[in-house]
C-alpha cells in the first residue's frame, strides 16, 4: 500500500480465473509446496537474515502455474501468482498474463477504491491478449483509458454518487509495471512501462538487471546523492509515490524498448515483492535453473516468509529467441536513452528508453 505525493475482447489466451485478481494463468501445474514447506526446488525458502518471519499465508490453492506459447520469432514460458499477503485482508493487486500482455497493477486508495483501481488497469489491457498488432501507441492509449476510469472513481465518490457514509473521501489511484511484445522497426520488441513503484527486471546471460527506475520520494533523493541505497529501506518516506495512474497525476508512465535476444527470464512485480526482498536475493531467484513457475514460487515464499506486509504479485516469462524473426509492418518512433538499475552487483546497461 502506497501514499501519493504529487507535485473486453475474448481470446483462446485468455484462461478461466480461480481469481479475479488474475488474469490469464491461473491454476496448479504439477505438485508444489506451500512457502511454509522446506524444498529444494525452492531455493529461497528459508528467512531472510535478521528478520524473523511471520506465519506465511496460505496459497497453496492456486500456486503459479507454467503456460507454454510460440509468439513468432519467440518460444515464451510464464507463470504468475497474486496474494494478498500475510497482513491485508484484501488484494487490491491484479495481474494480466497472457502474451503479448504481462502487467501487474496495485491499487491505491484503501479498502475503498484499490480493487477498483487495479481492477480498471485489468479491464484496460485484457482486450489487447492475443493481439499481433500492438505498437506502442496502442499500450499508451490503453493507459490513458485507464487512467480516466480510475479519475472517474473519484469523481463519483466526490460528487456523492459512490460516497460510503461518514467516511472521508480517498483518491484512486494505480501503480503500474508492464511487459508487452509490440511491433517496432519490421521487428518483436519488448515493450517495458512503468508508473509508480511496481517494478520490472530482466535476466541474460551476462546480466541481471531494473529495467525500469521508482517513481518514490526516495528514488528521488537517491539519484540526488541525498540518501545512500543502504539508507532507502528504513527511509520514513519510502511508500511515498510520485506518480501513479489516476490519484490526481497528469504525469506519463515511462517506456522502454528492448529487442529480444537469446535467452532471457523477466520479472514483473509489485511493490510487495522488491519492498520485501533485497536485490541480491531477487537475483538469486531469477538466476535459479529452474522453470518459470518454480522461480515465482521461490520469490512469492521469500516475501512471505521475510514479513508479507503487503499485497504480492509477481510474473516470471522466459523467452527464447530465434532468429529467423517474421517481418512485421514497422512503427516509426524517436527514442532517447536512459539507464537500466542493476538488480546485482553487476554493472547495468544502457537501454533505450521513448
Amino acid at each position: 500500500m502506497n501514499e501519493v505525493k504529487l507535485t473486453s475482447v475474448e481470446s483462446p489466451l485468455l484462461t478461466e480465473s480461480t481469481s479475479p485478481r488474475l488474469v490469464g494463468a491461473t491454476g496448479v501445474s504439477g505438485t508444489l509446496q506451500s512457502p511454509s514447506a522446506q524444498s529444494p526446488s525452492t531455493p529461497l525458502g528459508a528467512s531472510l537474515p535478521g528478520q524473523e518471519p511471520d506465519q506465511p499465508a496460505d496459497w497453496s490453492s492456486c500456486p503459479p502455474r507454467l503456460h507454454n506459447h510460440r509468439w513468432g520469432s519467440l518460444e515464451l514460458s510464464w507463470a504468475a501468482v497474486s496474494v494478498a499477503g500475510n497482513h491485508r485482508p484484501t488484494n487490491q493487486d491484479a495481474v494480466v498474463a497472457a502474451p503479448p500482455v504481462f502487467v501487474v497493477a496495485d491499487g491505491m486508495g484503501g479498502h475503498q477504491f484499490g480493487e477498483q483501481a487495479s481492477a480498471a488497469v485489468v479491464a484496460a489491457m485484457t482486450p489487447l491478449i492475443g493481439r499481433r498488432d500492438l505498437t506502442v501507441e496502442s499500450i499508451r492509449q490503453a493507459l490513458d483509458w485507464a487512467q480516466q476510469e480510475i479519475d472517474q472513481l473519484t469523481v463519483r465518490a466526490s460528487t456523492g454518487q459512490s460516497r460510503p457514509a461518514n467516511r472521508t473521501i480517498r483518491t484512486a489511484g494505480a501503480t503500474v509495471a508492464g511487459l508487452v511484445l509490440v511491433r517496432q522497426d519490421d521487428q518483436w520488441q519488448w515493450l517495458v512501462v512503468n508508473v509508480g513503484d511496481c517494478r520490472v527486471y530482466r535476466l541474460t546471460e551476462d546480466d541481471c538487471e531494473q529495467i525500469t527506475v521508482d517513481h518514490t520520494e526516495v528514488q528521488e533523493l537517491l539519484d540526488q546523492g541525498a540518501i545512500s541505497p543502504a539508507e532507502v529501506a528504513l527511509h520514513p518516506r519510502r511508500h511515498v509515490v510520485t506518480r501513479a495512474l489516476g490519484a490526481g497525476s497528469e504525469a506519463e508512465p515511462d517506456y522502454w524498448l528492448l529487442a529480444p535476444g537469446g535467452r532471457e527470464r523477466w520479472l514483473i512485480c509489485s511493490d510487495g515483492l522488491s519492498g520485501e526482498l533485497p536485490a541480491d536475493v531477487v537475483a538469486a531467484a531469477l538466476e535459479y535453473d529452474g522453470e518459470a513457475d518454480q522461480a515465482a514460487t521461490a520469490l512469492l515464499a521469500a516475501a512471505l516468509r521475510s514479513r508479507g506486509r503487503d499485497n504480492v504479485s509477481i510474473i516470471v516469462v522466459d523467452a527464447v529467441f530465434d532468429p529467423t524473426t517474421p517481418a512485421v509492418p514497422p512503427l516509426s518512433r524517436d527514442s532517447r536513452m536512459g539507464t537500466a538499475q542493476p538488480c546485482s552487483s553487476r554493472s547495468a546497461r544502457t537501454v533505450p528508453r521513448i
